[in-house]
């Protein structure tokens, strides 16, 4: 994720990638959600399938879930954004990018999934998307702080890293 995906050609890698990750996000919902409408909700459906769908399916061998074309939509929104912000400001602010993809998609997706008639932030609609914008951000800011700790200690020698490794081995 750390390439920049500025031309054509890897804009349909880079689609692939989030399309995978997005399946990642929604196990992740998965196992903190219990309303069953809200699980059909952001699980793709046979006959919806996108044609992200191979590059996943080769990868997993089919054990990974499938996200629904919205769930994607929303990770490759979040993903633009958190590039964008990552790029001017050095920082991932996921709290910002959450309520800014809750105003951005509210009432424009999930559409088959029925609200109970509410409005605001007592919807499942709006707590399905607050819970995809978590999950991701978390998983962008993990990926970005390795990236840095890795550019970091890449410049420690050899010496000093297997040092700290016998040091705390017994400990």
């Amino acid at each position: 994720m750390s390439i920049l995906f500025g031309n054509s050609e890897t804009a349909y890698y880079k689609d692939n990638i989030l399309y995978y990750i997005s399946g990642f996000v929604v196990r992740k919902i998965i196992l903190k959600t219990k309303c069953q409408d809200c699980i059909f909700a952001i699980i793709a459906s046979d006959q919806n399938l996108s044609p992200y769908t191979q590059f996943t399916d080769f990868i997993t061998k089919g054990k990974l879930i499938r996200a629904h074309d919205d769930v994607f939509r929303i990770v490759k929104y979040i993903y633009n954004s958190l590039v964008v912000q990552y790029t001017r400001e050095n920082n991932c602010n996921s709290k910002q990018i959450v309520i800014d993809t809750c105003s951005n998609f509210m009432g424009s997706v999930f559409k088959m999934h029925i609200s109970n008639g509410s409005f605001g932030e007592d919807t499942h609609e709006f707590k399905l998307i607050q819970l995809i914008s978590h999950v991701f951000c978390k998983v962008y800011c993990h990926h970005v702080a390795k990236e840095n700790t890795i550019a970091v200690t890449s410049s420690i020698g050899l010496r000093q890293k297997l040092t700290k490794l016998i040091l705390f081995k017994n400990v």
